[in-house]
């Protein structure tokens, strides 16, 4: 029984393979069909690339550099500066910190109650007149 299984599917096999070869012998036989005429634009031989006017700015006068659309002239001057006042030599840290009094806006004061030692020995002996009162 085996024997007729294999025989069987060997003839299925053969009648295949025979079926094909002869659908694809007529259809290879038929004259072949065109492809569609597409148009194929022609473009004009291309042409040289002229370069257009080139701008370019004028010229700066000397001593002048172009930077950007401007002239710029750059100048360098040396400026002496005078030397700085001539003062006394420097305090010591200690007289940095020390307050001085005001001055007086007033002229020159003449001795007030509270130090009769510095009167210049002038007294007229009488009231408050504020003067040295000798005539």
């Amino acid at each position: 029984m085996k024997l007729f299984a294999v025989l069987l599917g060997a003839l299925a096999l053969i009648a295949g393979f025979t079926g094909g070869m002869r659908a694809y012998s007529a259809s290879s036989d038929a004259t072949p069909v065109s492809a569609p005429k597409v148009a194929v634009p022609h473009y004009p031989p291309a042409q040289v690339v002229r370069p257009g006017p080139v701008l370019k700015w004028a010229p700066c006068r000397k001593p002048a550099v172009r930077e950007g659309k401007a002239c710029v002239t750059h100048v360098t001057r040396t400026v002496a500066l005078p030397p700085p006042p001539t003062s006394a030599p420097p305090a010591t840290p200690a007289t940095t910190t020390a307050v001085r009094a005001p001055r007086p806006t007033q002229g020159p004061s003449h001795a007030t109650a509270s130090h009769p030692s510095e009167d210049s020995g002038h007294h007229d002996g009488g009231g408050d007149d504020g003067g040295g009162g000798d005539d």
